[in-house]
């Protein structure tokens, strides 16, 4: 029997198998389903999440229906390969709660297909890379990464400095945003991913 038939099976998946099976979820992708997506093809791919972290078996079914039809609202897959969105336990007022997380991927995503950029992309900043910023007109001027630098000098990027992004607007402007790595580090440690 595989791992998938055996957790569809146990008494914990059962009230989240009663809510991917309602009616109710069947119908509101039916009527909301703007962006196309297979609901059969998300529910399988939640089962996988779920069999990955058992902790999500803990979390309120009606939780699993608003992740489900929040995957409907924002057209991000649960697809591990496409890694767009995640399902994610929270605590909630003393409930545990699954919610969808979109990954920085899936918000590019969103972003390319709104119309908002054409493209974005960031990079982390390393000691022996090129640099440049200017913080007045907020624009990176010169990033050559260690590696790619014309004097060959280091062969090892060295401690990483900063984080910078890159939105490539609809003109083909582009809109940047820069980050000390200590500010990265702090934001990361108050994640409940990271603890």
């Amino acid at each position: 029997m595989s791992t998938e038939l055996k957790l569809v099976d146990s008494p914990q998946f059962a009230p989240i198998k009663s809510i991917m099976e309602s009616t109710e979820l069947q119908k509101h992708y039916e009527e909301n389903n703007h962006f196309k997506m297979n609901l059969d093809r998300e529910k399988m791919f939640a089962i996988q999440l779920i069999q990955k972290n058992d902790y999500l078996l803990k979390c309120t079914p009606e939780s699993f229906y608003n992740a489900l039809i929040n995957v409907t609202a924002t057209g991000l897959t649960l697809n591990p390969m496409m890694q767009q969105a995640h399902l994610v336990p929270r605590s909630n007022k003393g409930k545990l709660e699954v919610c969808l997380d979109p990954d920085y991927k899936g918000l590019v995503t969103i972003m390319i297909k709104s119309g908002i950029a054409k493209d974005v992309f960031a990079h982390v900043v390393y000691r022996n890379d090129i640099f440049e910023y200017d913080a007045t007109s907020e624009t990176v001027t010169n990033y050559v990464p260690y590696w790619n630098r014309e004097d060959k000098i280091f062969s090892e990027p060295g401690e990483e400095r900063a984080t910078f992004c890159c939105v490539i607007n609809p003109d083909d402007t582009r809109r940047y945003r820069v980050m000390p790595i200590s500010r990265v580090n702090e934001i990361m440690r108050g994640t409940e991913a990271y603890k």
